[in-house]
């Protein structure tokens, strides 16, 4: 993910974006902002890749992913 910090200043920082950065930004936090949510309100599991190594995942709780979390609980 890329964060541009053009300036300590807010607003200076704000009038440096260009129009590609505008854009990139709104992307970007919102990468930031599933992240976060998936982190903070997920349950951690430890699982096994295709390949064979060991893969820390975060699963949400409704919907289909509820599924899946009680079918790796159930292993």
């Amino acid at each position: 993910m890329n964060i541009f910090y053009l300036h300590n200043d807010v607003r200076k920082c704000a009038e440096m974006h260009n129009n590609k950065h505008c854009v990139k930004m709104i992307l970007e936090y919102a990468q930031l902002l599933s992240t976060a949510h998936r982190v903070l309100d997920g349950t951690k599991t430890g699982q096994l890749s295709a390949s064979g190594r060991k893969v820390i995942r975060y699963i949400l709780h409704g919907g289909r992913s509820e599924e899946h979390t009680s079918e790796l609980q159930s292993r």
